[in-house]
């Protein structure tokens, strides 16, 4: 009984531990999909900039020109004012960036706690295992044991049994021996007081 709960815990164990592996993999498979997404992060963080250094370049050329430019200066000046929605836009993108990115890195860092306690988690998995593995074969000893001293106390009781039967056998003999013999002396003693009649 002890020796199929053991084993059902040693399958248990080891179910545990497959768990804990797909766990890990999928862990990983995330972290990887975090470090593709921060990369492409980054890229537009970068192109970002680069546009922003455009625009500066831009702003300059239209500064450099605005003698020639007068007569649209209202439509540079609105021109300007969409670029500058579309640089505080660009900003407000990147400080979302900023932020997913930060956000991404914690959970990048809580993801790998959390793979550091699986994978400790499916050490000590094994180790229970080894240990569960070993009490079984203990106990396959113990029971081989066990088996072997049944076999010699069957045998030791069949030569009792046979034993109790010879006993058996020879006290009838001697039974049948001892009624020989009481029958042996009843003969004689008749014999004997016909003898002493014809003496009389």
């Amino acid at each position: 009984m002890k020796l199929e709960r053991l084993r059902r815990q040693l399958q248990e164990t080891e179910d545990g531990l497959i768990k804990g592996q797909r766990e890990l993999i999928e862990a990983h498979r995330e972290l990887q999909e975090c470090a593709q997404e921060r990369d492409r992060q980054r890229k537009d963080a970068l192109d970002l900039r680069r546009l922003m250094g455009d625009e500066t370049r831009e702003k300059e050329a239209i500064q450099a020109s605005n003698q020639e430019l007068r007569a649209f200066i209202k439509r540079a000046e609105s021109d300007n004012s969409s670029l500058r929605r579309a640089v505080e836009e660009r900003e407000q993108k990147v400080a979302a960036s900023e932020e997913c990115k930060r956000s991404m890195h914690q959970e990048a860092t809580a993801r790998r706690s959390s793979m550091r306690e699986m994978e400790k988690s499916r050490l000590q998995a094994r180790r229970d295992v080894q240990e569960l593995r070993r009490q079984v074969k203990v106990l396959e000893g113990e029971n081989g044991r066990q088996k072997q001293e049944l076999r010699e106390l069957q045998g030791r009781v069949c030569q009792e049994e046979q034993k109790e039967e010879e006993a058996r056998h020879e006290a009838f003999n001697l039974k049948q021996r001892v009624l020989e013999c009481e029958a042996g002396r009843e003969a004689a003693l008749n014999e004997v007081s016909g003898l002493r009649e014809l003496v009389c």
